[in-house]
């Protein structure tokens, strides 16, 4: 009896540990509503990344902008808010992360998508382009700058909402060159 009482309890401990686990991350708009009032109080933009674990840029972009001699670049220009969007797994996403993003990029569902924005939620700019072979002027998002021209305009939108310096942006600008392989 003790026997079985014990297999019962284990298996009603995993069970819970489980569900605990299977909680659901902070939605988009919590996460949004904290960075607003954090960029008010410091004085600072925000830089959102709409991502994904099995898109190959959106790691590169990770990557790229965690990059020891960069990093502390945007972590004293930005508040960073990182939303996870179309897991395959819906547990893995943060509620609401799919439709903001498809919000703001035109109903598309591409990532990498970054967004920077002030401590009101206005756009100031994102990783929407004209390409080059657009012949009606609609903007498609580039992902993960990489290019030379992808990363002029990232670096110039970094230019505009940021006090990053020349250098720190050259730093930046080399960084992201690096990914044109």
């Amino acid at each position: 009896m003790k026997r079985r009482w014990l297999v019962a309890l284990s298996t009603l401990i995993l069970f819970s540990v489980n569900a605990i686990a299977q909680q659901s991350l902070p939605s988009a708009e919590s996460l949004l509503k904290k960075a607003y009032k954090l960029a008010a109080a410091t004085k600072k933009n925000i830089f959102v990344i709409f991502h994904a674990s099995w898109c190959g840029p959106c790691k590169t972009m990770q990557v790229s902008m965690n990059d020891k001699k960069i990093k502390a670049f945007f972590d004293s220009n930005y508040i960073i808010v990182d939303l996870v969007a179309f897991e395959f797994d819906e547990s893995e996403n943060n509620p609401g992360a799919g439709e903001l993003l498809q919000r703001h990029n035109d109903n598309k569902a591409s990532i990498p998508f970054w967004m920077i924005q002030d401590a009101t939620g206005k756009v100031l700019g994102d990783s929407r382009v004209v390409p080059a072979y657009s012949t009606d002027g609609t903007k498609e998002n580039m992902g993960c700058p990489s290019t030379e021209k992808e990363v002029d305009y990232f670096v110039s939108l970094l230019k505009k909402t940021s006090v990053l310096t020349i250098q720190q942006l050259e730093a930046i600008r080399k960084r992201f060159r690096a990914n044109d392989k």
